[in-house]
């Protein structure tokens, strides 16, 4: 089995819009009523932790697909694609904070820790292994003419330099990109505005430069699931609570 390769995508061709949607953790009814808020010609990205914590994470991939949503990958789904590459998986992601319990139940797996000593089986679609495999750690696009990055965990602060591409970034910070959890106020400005999630926030947090959209989608008690509308800045939410 071939091993996770960290790699952006960069969209070369321009956006008319777009929409980009935070964690969603296993919210599927939210991302179904998020989705109905945008409109279907729109495109949609999604800015990775689409599984865990929630109840329903196969069915927000089915809702992903069916909308043809683009975007990146998550730190939660690291040991989904591991396990489907028949790669060693760590136990502790069954914890209860961590959360993929929930998403083994989605899909009918057992929730003990006896399910990583054989790779899934056919109650995991095709076109969800597909799905996950092919999404990028990173993502570039251009929207009405302004350049966003799609970074899950933004870009972590530096000392020196700041690398101007997508792609050095994540040979040089790639963990930091998909786990870090520094403070918003304290990242670099890049080449392009970077949308990010994974650091829930009680409100989407626009600082012109970094825009986090981690609203505390089955994270934080009241959490909801918002979407940006670019070019207009525009916010879109719906309840999902922790």
């Amino acid at each position: 089995m071939s091993r996770d390769r960290v790699h952006a995508v960069t969209l070369h061709t321009p956006l008319a819009n777009a929409a980009v949607i935070g964690d969603i953790h296993g919210h599927a009814d939210a991302l179904a009523a998020l989705l109905a808020k945008i409109p279907a010609s729109r495109p949609v990205f999604v800015l990775g932790d689409l599984v865990d914590r929630g109840p329903q994470s196969a069915r927000v991939i089915d809702l992903l697909i069916a909308r043809g949503a683009r975007g990146i990958c998550g730190n939660h789904e690291l040991w989904l694609r591991r396990w489907m590459r028949g790669e060693a998986v760590d136990i502790n992601v069954l914890d209860l904070d961590f959360g993929a319990a929930t998403t083994l139940a989605s899909y009918g797996f057992p929730t003990d820790t006896h399910v990583f000593l054989t790779p899934p089986d056919a109650r995991l679609p095709d076109a969800h292994r597909a799905y996950l495999l092919g999404l990028p750690h990173a993502l570039a696009m251009t929207v009405a003419g302004a350049p966003y990055w799609l970074v899950h965990a933004g870009l972590p602060p530096v000392r020196a330099d700041a690398p101007d591409t997508l792609e050095e970034w994540l040979e040089h910070r790639a963990d930091a990109m998909l786990w870090g959890h520094a403070r918003l106020d304290a990242r670099p400005h890049a080449p392009a505005t970077v949308l990010m999630g994974h650091l829930p926030q009680p409100k989407v947090v626009d600082l012109g430069h970094l825009i986090a959209l981690d609203t505390g989608a089955a994270t934080l008690r009241g959490g909801r699931l918002s979407a940006l509308l670019l070019p207009e800045r525009t916010l879109l939410s719906v309840p999902a609570p922790g």
